[in-house]
């Protein structure tokens, strides 16, 4: 939920703890935000390489009406269609564009050569022939990431998409944007956590209600979503993880996309991967790497064989809505539309996913409401929401942390001998650095995100939550004029985000963010797919329409989270 004062929405009844079909106990509020490349991390090379550079175009799709009545149906579980996803091949052909546009956006890419997806193209040529075709001039650029050096090719130019095709590409990328170096995950090492306790599996066991034990024999897939600079998962480092919490043997069991980059950050991908793997042990935990953002990622999803599509996905990154096109300095990744356009089409991917049986559950931001535009809340006091958190067609996770006494009962992690802090339960706020809603001891080293989407409208399933937020008015709500109170709010639910115990190249370290909070929801959500499997029944999918459902029929099955303030960023 989103509430008051100062700059950003924050402190109010809305946000929520959920104990779900005995399994899931979490919260209604938001993930490590991605950092843009500096341009200075990058040298231009005196001569561009002659291999060939791969790019996306973005058709337009067809029957958009059709697919939200459809998945409005499949998502909904008063419905006697809920559940009954849709095949690759069902999605490909009732989406695909129109022959004729293919055949003019091909013929316009020519002499690129281009496999037709569906409703986007997935192309290649070498750089004379980009030139030619978006009447620029690429460089090629270098840049050292650990002990590797490397070399992207992008247009320096402007691009220009051709006339004859603009009204049939949505937009171009992979072209103009350097690789992307994220934002790690606040992480402190040592023995000991900074404000003497640690959150473990066993925490969020016993503070959210979660069944003890493995899955049993029908384990459903779970994946974690990574992205370049940031996809480095190491297999030893869970193996000490699931020892030092007890948990047996937990193993990573696919990699898709990309292999796994050595040179990259690691702390952003062990976290996920230890508390997706934590919160469902028995399901099999599957990689996905991608090297471009959001919308690479979906299409990549939405795109697989239908074997190879887990049920869930976890995605612990996010950027201002205002910056999907302009967010490196000097560079797009969506020529030919803007913020609106990339995210729009964006959306239809993550649309596709519900109704393939995917659920995507993503992180709101670290950074608060205002974001990390203005960290100071100075300059402009308008709230920065972000992306894909405030995309209506996912479950976007906020973060809380414990405040007041905190149980240690029913701990059993074999590290919690050695560490002494481990947590079990305790009174939840929202996770925030403000000096004025948590005291040194408490404080986290994030704020949860949070807020209203400026350009996707409020979806219909949460109407009645945010109205009922949006008439606390004054002393809660901020001032309408800062947000876009028509648009989709954010986040939907919410977990633990500070003090995390993780493996690190080895060695023990705490970390803080919502990107904790997020692969944790994902976990449980797989866990209750697994449960559906063994009775029978499909996964959830969409999770929204659900969890809101739940909320207005069983209130009392919610915990409100009404202290606390994202008004505040890291920097705060």
């Amino acid at each position: 939920n989103l509430g008051a004062g100062g700059c950003t929405p924050a402190q109010s009844a809305g946000l929520f703890l959920v104990n779900m079909f005995g399994l899931l106990h979490a919260c209604l509020l938001s993930s490590i935000q991605v950092a843009r490349a500096a341009s200075v991390e990058w040298e231009r090379l005196a001569t561009t390489p002659a291999a060939h550079v791969s790019f996306t175009v973005a058709l337009r799709p067809s029957n958009l009406g059709e697919v939200d009545r459809l998945l409005a149906a499949i998502s909904d579980p008063d419905s006697p269609k809920y559940g009954s996803f849709l095949t690759r091949a069902q999605v490909a052909r009732l989406t695909a564009t129109d022959n004729d546009a293919v055949k003019r956006v091909t013929a316009a890419m020519a002499p690129a050569k281009c496999a037709n997806q569906g409703d986007w193209l997935a192309c290649s040529a070498r750089v004379p022939e980009l030139e030619r075709i978006f009447r620029c001039h690429f460089a090629a650029f270098s840049s050292r990431h650990g002990n590797v050096d490397v070399v992207a090719v992008v247009a320096e130019t402007p691009l220009s998409v051709p006339a004859v095709v603009r009204d049939d590409v949505a937009f171009v990328s992979g072209l103009t944007e350097l690789p992307v170096r994220h934002k790690r995950p606040t992480v402190y090492a040592g023995g000991e956590a900074d404000d003497g306790h640690c959150v473990t599996p066993d925490t969020i066991r016993l503070t959210y209600n979660v069944t003890d034990g493995p899955i049993g024999a029908y384990p459903v897939t779970q994946a974690v979503g990574e992205f370049s600079g940031a996809d480095f998962e190491r297999q030893s480092d869970l193996s000490l993880f699931a020892k030092a919490t007890g948990l047996g043997n937990l193993t990573i069991a696919r990699f898709f996309g990309p292999p796994n980059d050595p040179s990259a950050e690691p702390t952003e991908a062990t976290l996920d991967i230890q508390y997706m793997a934590s919160s469902a042990v028995g399901n099999d935990n599957w990689v996905w790497n991608s090297d471009g953002w959001m919308f690479a990622l979906a299409t990549n999803l939405s795109g697989a064989a239908d074997a190879d599509r887990p049920s869930v996905v976890s995605l612990s990154y996010a950027w201002n809505e205002d910056e999907q096109c302009h967010g490196l300095p000097g560079n797009a990744n969506c020529t030919g539309t803007d913020n609106s356009g990339y995210i729009n089409r964006t959306n239809v991917e993550f649309q596709k996913l519900g109704l393939l049986g995917t659920t995507v559950v993503v992180a709101s931001g670290d950074s608060g409401s205002h974001g990390r535009t203005d960290k100071t809340c100075f300059l402009n006091k308008k709230m920065h929401p972000n992306f894909p958190a405030a995309s209506p067609y996912v479950t976007t996770v906020g973060g809380t942390q414990f405040s007041g006494p905190i149980s240690t009962a029913g701990i059993t992690s074999p590290i919690c001998k050695t560490l002494g802090n481990c947590a079990g339960s305790g009174k939840e706020v929202v996770a925030s650095t403000d000096r004025r809603v948590a005291s040194p001891a408490e404080r986290a080293r994030v704020t949860s995100g949070g807020g209203f989407s400026n350009y996707s409208p409020a979806p219909s399933f949460q109407a009645d939550a945010v109205s009922a937020y949006l008439k606390q008015g004054g002393g809660v709500v901020p001032d309408t004029a800062l947000f876009n109170a028509a648009g989709r709010g954010y986040p939907d639910i919410a977990a633990l985000a500070h003090s995390y115990y993780v493996k690190l190249n080895g060695q023990n370290g705490f970390v803080d963010g919502t990107s904790a909070a997020t692969p944790v929801i994902a976990g449980l959500i797989a866990r209750i797919n697994a449960h559906r499997k063994a009775a029978g029944r499909p996964n959830v999918g969409f999770f929204n329409p659900l969890l809101y459902k739940v909320f207005a029929s069983s209130p009392d099955a919610f915990q409100d989270v009404t202290e606390g303030s994202t008004r505040c960023t890291e920097s705060g």
